[in-house]
């Protein structure tokens, strides 16, 4: 979220969370260790930012 309020400085960080909401995807899956071999989960949230910028005018 940080990264998207330096993109859009001039919204508030409430308002950056509630226009980037729509556009944003997490990702769950698992990756092998490996030290260990076992599997971790692992998350990774994406945004759209296309659309974001569409949707505000930027």
């Amino acid at each position: 979220m940080r990264m998207l309020e330096g993109l859009l400085p001039e919204l508030s960080p409430e308002d950056v969370a509630d226009a980037a909401r729509p556009h944003l995807t997490l990702d769950k899956y698992s990756v092998e260790s490996f030290d260990s071999g076992k599997m971790i989960p692992e998350e990774k949230l994406t945004c759209d930012l296309s659309a974001l910028m569409t949707t505000l005018k930027v």
